[in-house]
């Protein structure tokens, strides 16, 4: 009996830093996951993750990770711009705002997606591991990079970023049977998580280019610039448009490249070869 007394004193605390994992109020994990990057307690960011996703995103990458983003711009403020859905899962998007050095502070948004376990919330998010991807991609190797995507996505079905980073390495590896059609079957997942990303209809509009389908590849490319004019993203409506014989249209699509980017060297050689 004293025995048994005994455990019990030493299992509640336990049981009481356990209870008092993860947040009921989602909003408010969100907030707190950017603040502590922002103070750049990134170790206390990582105890917000979601306890099945640390055997894929270990503390020390993640620290590392978070840390080297912090030196290249400091974030500095961090706004929740859409609000927690039913389900399990919830993809929370953000707006963030950095200090580069610059004149003028640098906003953009980024989802991140919350899993609820047992009434509590959790971030269930692995930036390292995505970059672990990412870095066996550059190198060559899409195999591996592929094998980490898929674990990710596995583990988070909605990490739309690990999605469109999958459909790189697969439209890439031409190995690969029907490859494109798995990269477009990436990108669309990535879309129907984050519809208001730019860069997710950019990577689509890609894929219908390389496809050989125009108009698709056009209305994809437009949405993007509409969301967030870029001059990459109008040197390729221009070659979207090109192809499909548009000349007028594709020259005027380069030159609004130009404008937000006047030293474009891809928008001025399509230009000059259009003349």
């Amino acid at each position: 009996m004293t025995m048994n007394r005994s455990r019990a004193l030493v299992l509640l605390p336990v049981l009481a830093v356990l209870a008092g994992c993860g947040y009921k109020d989602p909003v408010a994990l969100v907030q707190d996951y950017f603040n502590f990057a922002i103070q750049g307690r990134f170790d206390r960011q990582y105890r917000l993750l979601l306890p099945a996703v640390k055997p894929v995103e270990s503390k020390r990458a993640f620290v590392e990770q978070q840390e080297a983003w912090a030196v290249r711009r400091k974030l500095t403020a961090a706004e929740c711009t859409n609000k927690p859905g039913p389900g399990p899962l919830w993809r929370a998007i953000v707006k963030l705002t950095w200090d580069t050095g610059g004149k003028r502070p640098e906003t953009g948004t980024r989802g991140i997606t919350l899993a609820n376990r047992s009434g509590r919330w959790y971030v269930l998010d692995t930036p390292a591991a995505r970059v672990e991807a990412n870095e066996a991609y550059v190198a060559g190797d899409p195999g591996r990079a592929t094998r980490l995507l898929q674990r990710i996505v596995r583990l988070n079905p909605m990490d739309a970023e690990a999605l469109d980073l999958l459909g790189y390495v697969l439209r890439d590896n031409i190995a690969l049977k029907n490859n494109l059609e798995l990269a477009v079957e990436a990108h669309r997942r990535a879309i129907e998580i984050e519809p208001q990303n730019a860069d997710w209809h950019l990577s689509l509009g890609n894929d219908y280019r390389l496809i050989g389908w125009r108009e698709g590849a056009v209305e994809e490319l437009k949405k993007s610039a509409s969301l967030a004019p870029r001059a990459t993203t109008y040197v390729w409506l221009g070659a979207a448009l090109a192809s499909s014989g548009r000349i007028g249209p594709a020259r005027e699509a380069w030159r609004q490249a130009i404008k937000l980017e006047p030293q474009n060297p891809q928008a001025h050689a399509y230009l000059e070869k259009t003349r």
